[in-house]
């Protein structure tokens, strides 16, 4: 054999040598124990495209992640809505957020508040550039509406059976809201909320500790002028929402409210939640009349030509709009959105801190 066959052959077997022996860096990270949550989702109806996936959440007092892995039900969705395999981290004890494109390893580093100069900035952006009408079921201001009706009640269904491997029972929280326009014409609302509630196990119990330790430091930490959504929703709304999604104990929220008071009367761990709104809209029909008739009116007779062609465009995009009104009316009987959360499995279980760390070579994408 020559030399350079020799040398050759060498080299290529110090190649698989050092392939073969490459590993993974051992994780040294501390074992802690940790609030660890499994679950399924699907999502449609006629404002959301059909989609389904899963949820892991990692809780400790201080920090938390959540993986996503969903996808959309048609090829049509899913060529234009790339499915994804996400994760959200909230680190409390950074005073930052994560979130990670766990498919490219990337990153986007934003305060612990959320990403700002994103999604917000992008629908204020629109609304001021174009006034198109968008699906908006407060009408809007060229529909101002009148809240005639608010009615709240929980109903024990007094029914028990197996759910996800629990035996659970059933409970009905439904919210019904009627407002009307100036001209008396109703748009009638329900969103029914059904849980399928177990009796908590010890694991159950110690996940809730540590949840709501997480919740009382989140909300300690962000104040309401960073988050966009404290504009809608204050502590006692935000820990509703957790509770009633199993995040926390009822007992961690402090409140008079009529509301708060029915939501205690739910007893039990939620191991699945179904929300279906329901929507009869008939207030204001002559507002896309009046919208449509306006684009007659903006001919100049000092530049008729390009006049012309601007309402030539909007008849096309009229056009457009009618065939999506006539396609979008909702049938009162079925759900205008629908979604169906399944715990698979919740307790505490010893995890690498590193859970909560970026992956290892995450390229960052954003910082805010």
């Amino acid at each position: 054999m020559s030399t350079k066959n020799t040398l050759l052959l060498l080299t290529s077997s110090l190649g698989l040598i050092a392939c073969g022996s490459t590993t993974k860096a051992p994780d040294n990270t501390p074992i802690t124990p940790t609030s660890v949550l499994t679950a399924n989702y699907v999502i449609n109806g006629y404002i959301m495209p059909d989609s389904r996936g899963k949820q892991t959440v990692y809780t400790l007092k201080d920090r938390r992640r959540i993986d996503y892995n969903f996808e959309y039900d048609s090829w049509a969705s899913s060529a234009f809505l790339n499915a994804s395999d996400s994760s959200d981290v909230a680190r409390i004890d950074k005073n930052l957020s994560w979130k990670i494109n766990r498919k490219d390893n990337e990153y986007t580093e934003c305060p612990l508040s959320g990403c700002t100069g994103s999604i917000w900035d992008s629908f204020e952006e629109l609304s001021s550039e174009d006034e198109e009408e968008t699906f908006d079921p407060s009408a809007g201001e060229s529909c101002q509406l009148t809240t005639s009706k608010f009615n709240f009640e929980v109903i024990d269904q007094n029914t028990t059976r197996q759910v996800n491997g629990f035996l659970a029972k059933k409970y009905t929280a439904q919210w019904h809201l009627v407002s009307k326009d100036d001209a008396g014409r109703p748009d009638k609302h329900k969103v029914q909320m059904d849980f399928w509630m177990t009796t908590p196990m010890d694991k159950m119990r110690d996940a809730w500790r540590i949840n709501g330790e997480f919740q009382d430091n989140y909300l300690a930490s962000v104040t309401n002028n960073q988050n966009p959504l404290s504009k809608y929703f204050g502590e006692t709304i935000y820990k509703t929402v957790a509770m009633v999604s199993g995040d926390i104990k009822k007992d961690e929220i402090d409140s008079d409210s009529p509301v708060i008071a029915k939501l205690n009367a739910i007893e039990g761990y939620p191991v699945s939640i179904k929300l279906a709104w329901y929507m009869d809209k008939q207030s204001c029909p002559e507002v896309k009349e009046e919208k449509q008739s306006a684009s007659i009116s903006d001919i100049s007779l000092d530049d008729p030509m390009n006049s012309l062609k601007d309402i030539t465009g909007n008849f096309f995009k009229d056009k457009a709009e009618e065939a999506i009104d006539e396609y979008f009316k909702p049938d009162p009987n079925k759900p205008i959105f629908n979604y169906v959360y399944d715990v698979t499995n919740v307790q505490v279980t010893d995890k690498r801190m590193s859970v909560f760390n970026l992956p290892a070579q995450a390229k960052l994408m954003n910082r805010s």
